[in-house]
């Protein structure tokens, strides 16, 4: 049982890593305390993952904590920002996206955030109401 379990890890993992394209992806240079690196360094040392790929998972889950915790409006601009620059980087990367929005208007768009704020602070008022 740990064999298949094994396996259909790697399956996921190589799925995941098909699915983004390299144009996707951002990179940056993150400082942070000595003994913090060097804990991320023991962990993906000890389950054979790049350092890289445990600290973008888990700064992927720190974003979307904040983008949980903003207010309704802050996540609404917020949302419409980041998606704004996804969109214009995208576009530099040579990707073009057709998507229709409720006025019917076809336009390259890119991220999913204002999708997300729209979801999220409709659950919100949700809670209010209850």
């Amino acid at each position: 049982m740990k064999a298949q379990n094994l396996i259909n890890q790697f399956y996921k993992n190589e799925q995941e890593e098909n699915a983004l394209d390299a144009r996707e992806l951002a990179g940056f240079t993150v400082r942070t305390k000595l003994d913090t690196a060097h804990m991320l360094q023991a962990i993906s040392d000890r389950f054979n993952e790049p350092r890289s790929r445990l600290a973008a998972d888990l700064l992927e889950d720190a974003v979307l904590e904040m983008f949980k915790a903003l207010t309704p409006d802050d996540r609404s601009q917020l949302a419409a920002k980041a998606d704004e620059l996804t969109t214009a980087e995208m576009l530099k990367r040579g990707y073009t996206s057709e998507t229709t929005d409720h006025r019917g208007k076809t336009q390259d768009t890119f991220g999913g955030w204002v999708v997300l704020a729209h979801v999220f602070n409709e659950l919100d008022s949700q809670e209010g109401e209850a």
